[in-house]
């Protein structure tokens, strides 16, 4: 539902915290699919944070956390702790 309420405001920048922790693998993917085809269908950005590590393959870019400070950037596809990155780029 909360998904449904941030996409029904066509912001420019979407928020999701944990949005697959308790989801099953095939359920967290059509979340991440769904968050992506808005993101670009409306021109916005999504940022993500996450411990599921089941979503760093998905995104664009990824910072990581680590005791309250950024500690690292990586390209997509690697491990953190904090995923961003489904939507546009800068």
């Amino acid at each position: 539902m909360a998904i449904a309420r941030a996409l029904a405001n066509e912001a420019a920048l979407i928020i999701a915290d944990e949005p697959t922790g308790s989801l099953e693998t095939s359920q967290a993917v059509g979340i991440v699919e769904l968050l992506r085809e808005q993101a670009r269908k409306r021109r916005a950005a999504v940022v993500v944070a996450s411990h599921d590590l089941r979503l760093k393959d998905h995104a664009d870019r990824t910072l990581h956390i680590r005791d309250g400070a950024l500690s690292a950037q990586a390209a997509a596809g690697t491990v953190g702790s904090a995923t961003t990155g489904f939507g546009k780029t800068s």
